[in-house]
């Protein structure tokens, strides 16, 4: 089962790089107390935090590659959004677990693990998956793609922090408009394929859209064992950009394993008003990532985004024994005249109800969006 809280190794290596990476001085980075350093490093950057999440949460569809092309906004990159980022995935990787009753790390017998990283940015996807299934495998492999040399460097760099026995990293600065999508296969390997908030970049980019379509075709012609991660914003266009691609790759013969409760077209693309993300309780939070929120004076109880996880045919079948699907929670619509509210939800049969019950925050078990509905 996966832990609560992001690994350690994984937030020293963060911690070191960014440090590394930093203008402060020689006598600040050899300061053995990471945490304290880091929360100075906040204060010095507070400006280019600042700007950097108000163009990540409001101007989202305005982004330019060029954005995070100075070390300035690398380190505010890295300070602001890296571990939360890492304890999204591993949130949603712990609903994955709970819901099939299966791990990776106990039930996929193979002898090497590949991960494709596309759009990689600073590597938090990948550095946490490799984290967390090495110890499985004899063997890793970790492909970085990306066109930013300052994030590949970065994502090297912590890879190289961690420190792993039989971990091999391969950086390419390569656009996905030029995937090689027809790489060898080896019959014993795991492959993962993450997403992480890039696909709604490619939105403008249909070659480079293709291109990732045409690398997972070819995973599934060569029958390997694969998982899909993709992750993006909670926000509209890009909820729905990842929502119509769940329908896409789900066409071409991929599982969902989460959120979705079915196999079958997504019924909140019909809704014009509404879109699919998960919620997370910020209470497992790395503590450099939560200095960082109350520093820039952010309070939130949860953390949101649009979390899905997929399985190849061949994968899926070592996933035993198959649950039972369950409703899913995609909304909470507030009560108008009581306080309180009740549950949108995305049942196995792919169709949307509304559970008419009054919850109200604070009292009981309040179900998350992606949970499931007991």
């Amino acid at each position: 089962m996966t832990p609560k809280q992001v690994p350690k190794n994984v937030i020293s290596a963060w911690q070191k790089a960014v440090i590394e990476l930093s203008r402060l001085s020689a006598k600040d980075k050899q300061d053995p107390d990471r945490s304290a350093v880091l929360r100075k490093l906040v204060r010095i950057e507070k400006a280019s935090l600042m700007r950097l999440r108000e163009a990540f949460t409001s101007e989202r569809e305005e982004l330019t590659y060029k954005l995070l092309s100075s070390k300035e906004n690398l380190i505010a990159y890295l300070l602001g959004f890296h571990l939360s980022n890492s304890y999204r995935l591993l949130k949603t990787l712990e609903r994955v677990e709970q819901r099939w009753q299966w791990s990776a790390l106990s039930n996929t017998p193979a002898a090497s693990l590949s991960i494709w990283d596309l759009g990689c940015g600073s590597g938090a996807l990948s550095q946490l998956l490799t984290e967390k299934l090495a110890p499985a495998f004899a063997s890793q492999r970790v492909y970085l793609y990306d066109t930013n040399s300052l994030l590949l460097s970065a994502s090297k760099m912590i890879f190289e922090n961690l420190a792993l026995p039989n971990l091999r990293v391969f950086p390419r600065k390569v656009g996905l408009q030029d995937l090689n999508t027809n790489p060898h296969v080896f019959p014993d390997e795991v492959v993962v394929i993450g997403l992480g908030y890039v696909w709604n970049e490619l939105i403008k980019n249909r070659k480079a859209q293709q291109k990732v379509h045409d690398l997972l075709r070819h995973f599934l012609e060569q029958e390997a064992q694969v998982m899909l991660i993709l992750q993006e914003p909670a926000q509209d266009f890009a909820s729905r950009a990842a929502m119509t691609f769940r329908d896409e790759v789900v066409k071409q013969g991929f599982i969902p394993l989460y959120p979705c409760p079915h196999h079958q077209a997504c019924p909140m693309l019909q809704r014009d008003k509404d879109w699919c993300y998960s919620e997370f309780a910020t209470d497992g939070m790395p503590h450099d990532a939560r200095f960082v929120d109350e520093f820039l004076e952010i309070e939130r109880t949860l953390i949101a985004g649009s979390s899905y996880v997929f399985a190849s045919p061949k994968l899926h079948t070592r996933m035993n024994p198959h649950p039972e699907r369950k409703p899913v929670v995609v909304g909470r619509p507030q009560h108008k005249d009581t306080p309180g509210f009740s549950y949108l939800l995305c049942n196995p049969d792919a169709q949307l109800s509304k559970l008419e019950r009054a919850v109200i925050a604070g009292r009981g078990d309040v179900k998350w969006r992606g949970d499931e509905s007991s």
